[in-house]
């Protein structure tokens, strides 16, 4: 089944991401184009695999907090035709993001991390509002 890219909010409508087609392949990062990464490596994110993939590790307060921020994140993941490679362990979530078929990173990968940081800002920070929500 080929993953088209179907909205699951109204707010989803306006994103250009939301309806991907699998002709629409983004890049692998070049070694000059990296830099794009530097926002990312100050909020906390690794690069692994010798620079392939993007790694973040977030601890939420509990195990529904962890499994909110998921399931947000996979429906997003799912409308944009890219998915991340993940664990949880109660309340602790590991993500791990790369272009499988590029191999290695690709702006895709940026703007997903993006997405899934501004998601886990609402879930880490119960009852407070986020500064920003980042949308793909």
């Amino acid at each position: 089944m080929t993953c088209v890219g179907v909205s699951y909010s109204e707010r989803d409508s306006m994103d250009p991401l939301v309806n991907c087609l699998p002709s629409e392949q983004p890049e692998k990062l070049t070694t000059k184009k990296k830099e794009v990464l530097e926002p990312l490596i100050k909020e906390g994110w690794a690069t692994i695999k010798k620079g392939t993939k993007l790694h973040k590790k977030y601890t939420f307060e509990e195990f529904g907090d962890a499994f909110s921020f998921m399931t947000k994140v996979a429906l997003k993941a799912e409308a944009v035709c890219h998915h991340p490679d993940w664990r949880n362990n109660y309340k602790t979530v590991e993500v791990s993001l790369y272009t499988f078929d590029k191999g290695g990173i690709t702006m895709l990968d940026v703007k997903l991390a993006k997405f899934i940081d501004s998601t886990a800002a609402i879930f880490l920070k119960r009852n407070v509002e986020p500064k920003w929500v980042y949308s793909i």
